[in-house]
């Protein structure tokens, strides 16, 4: 199989999830899939970083350590951009590329949360059968790289998608919290989390941008990820590891 086991500091950076979580499965959802769903129960382990954090280059760098750096941000970066027309053109070879053989996939509301190359085929394979046209998108896209392992980085990116979805034209704004891993094949992600501000239908946009209950791709309304300091009434933590 084309993929790479990912470790970092030694330890694989897949959370472990218990038997019969709620993994997307032949009409899951994943930025956007179709099917009713239930929260998982799983417990998650999330991936950590090595001891020491992350992003903080060391002055001592030599030249050459800094133009890979360059180069290896550009191609987290380009990875990125091609996950978006992968999904939008149903690639499942195009899948097995992108994400580590032992990697995974999880939405932060607990929906799905795939582990393994191959149950993340079958989570988008599932989304592919559920959504009619889409157009993924990608904003700004911070990178921060792990100072104790080189073949180690960390993202945030945000993202938007134009989906049709049980014959309906939806808007999502999405957030991405990745981990990525250095293979022999080039850079993967080693770990993908999204969370939705808002999933909506294009004609109620307007109306649904300013409550709670934004997102409405299960059948019902349901409070938005983020901004967490008013869903969850405290600011981010993640958000500290990027700054300086």
């Amino acid at each position: 199989m084309d993929g790479s086991v990912c470790t970092v500091d030694g330890e694989s950076v897949a959370p472990l999830f218990a038997a019969g979580n709620a993994m997307a499965g032949p009409t899951g959802m994943v930025d956007g899939g179709g099917g009713r769903h239930t929260r998982s129960r799983a417990r998650v382990r999330k991936p950590r970083r090595a001891r020491g954090g992350f992003g903080r280059q060391a002055m001592t760098e030599t030249l050459e350590q800094r133009i890979q750096r360059i180069e290896d941000r550009t191609a987290i970066q380009d990875l990125a951009v091609l996950y978006g027309y992968i999904m939008d053109e149903r690639d499942e070879d195009g899948i097995r590329k992108l994400f580590c053989e032992g990697g995974t996939l999880r939405s932060a509301d607990g929906v799905f949360a795939a582990n393994g190359i191959d149950e993340i085929v079958t989570t988008y394979l599932g989304r592919f059968k559920a959504l009619g046209p889409t157009n993924h998108f990608t904003h700004g896209h911070v990178v921060r790289f792990d100072d104790n392992d080189p073949d180690v980085a960390h993202g945030q990116l945000a993202s938007h998608a134009e989906v049709v979805r049980d014959g309906k034209a939806m808007v999502v704004a999405l957030r991405y919290q990745d981990v990525y891993r250095r293979t022999s094949t080039g850079w993967r992600f080693a770990d993908r989390l999204m969370s939705y501000m808002y999933y909506t239908e294009v004609t109620e946009y307007a109306n649904v941008l300013g409550k709670e209950l934004r997102v409405r791709a299960y059948g019902d309304e349901r409070p938005g990820d983020w901004p967490e300091l008013l869903t969850k009434g405290r600011p981010p933590t993640w958000l500290k590891d990027y700054l300086p």
